[in-house]
């Protein structure tokens, strides 16, 4: 495990599952030891990209991003809360 050390990613750590490598937000994480952790509810890291004229639905946020979807279609993932926060 990896923990990010800038201020802005503070909460993200970069964990490995046999050949899958990525950042996961520690909210999300139970620390075993200094280099093992249990993922503690279901984590999926797709990101979704976003534009003004969409609407983005979501039902949760983790270290700086919302869960949820674009209005209208079913593709669920992470958008930065910046980037609503712009729109």
């Amino acid at each position: 495990m990896e923990f990010c050390s800038t201020l802005e990613w503070r909460n993200w750590v970069k964990c490995q599952h046999n050949d899958n490598i990525g950042w996961i937000p520690k909210d999300v994480l139970r620390l075993t030891d200094a280099s093992t952790a249990q993922v503690t509810e279901p984590y999926d890291a797709t990101e979704l990209d976003v534009t003004r004229a969409e609407t983005f639905i979501y039902s949760k946020t983790v270290s700086g991003w919302a869960w949820g979807n674009i209005e209208g279609t079913s593709k669920m993932g992470w958008v930065p809360l910046e980037i609503l926060d712009e729109f």
